[in-house]
């Protein structure tokens, strides 16, 4: 039972830290997929957020523990014309953070690590 209670709190230290973060430049690094098509799916699933009018948001695959496609897409400041990247900070307000909080936990238990 301490171990659900620290986890809980970690998690919620966690992004309460990761929200004063500062705007990172996008690196290269960020920019590999190894997989064309996937690119290319991804890329018309999301077309209608990839423009400098949309909120935006970060995508990465992951398949056998691997990364197989990073994607940014949309901005992350629409009034500065300010890119969404992978390491864009998002703030999560109380509310909206109890609910990942939740699925981290119940997730982690389902799992047995909690």
């Amino acid at each position: 039972m301490n171990y659900k209670l620290f986890f809980t709190h970690f998690f919620t230290l966690t992004l309460f830290i990761i929200s004063f973060g500062q705007q990172s430049v996008k690196s290269n690094l960020e920019l590999f997929s190894n997989n064309p098509m996937l690119d290319k799916k991804l890329d018309s699933l999301f077309s209608s957020f990839n423009n400098k009018n949309s909120p935006g948001f970060a995508v990465t695959v992951i398949q056998n523990e691997k990364v197989i496609a990073k994607k940014d897409y949309g901005m992350a400041s629409i009034e500065l014309q300010v890119p969404f990247t992978h390491n864009t900070v998002v703030r999560l307000p109380y509310s909206e953070g109890r609910e990942f909080i939740s699925i981290a936990a119940a997730l982690m238990e389902q799992d047995r690590i909690i």
